[in-house]
């Protein structure tokens, strides 16, 4: 079965409570430890793309992304936060 453009096997059918036939299909999934994880090694890399060196630790790069994500957050509900000369959004 086709999703967002992935072929996924299906594993079954099941009827649901309106008489409809829906297929069970089997969508791999991540574990939180694997998803934290990722997550980690990704704020490491936005966090060197940015600055040019690696982080002195993990934690750092984690609380910076966080904090850009929230900044970013703001400014797409319209909240007023400020744009440096780099066009990065300041808070």
């Amino acid at each position: 079965m086709m999703i967002a453009g992935k072929d996924y096997p299906v594993t079954g059918h099941i009827e649901i409570s309106n008489g409809e036939v829906v297929p069970i299909v089997d969508v791999p999934m991540m574990s939180d430890e694997e998803w934290n994880r990722s997550a980690r090694k990704n704020a490491v890399e936005n966090y060197i793309k940015k600055f040019g060196k690696a982080p002195e630790n993990e934690d750092i790069a984690v609380k910076w992304q966080r904090e850009e994500s929230e900044r970013a957050a703001k400014a797409c509900k319209g909240e007023k936060v400020r744009i440096g000369k780099d066009g990065q959004i300041i808070g």
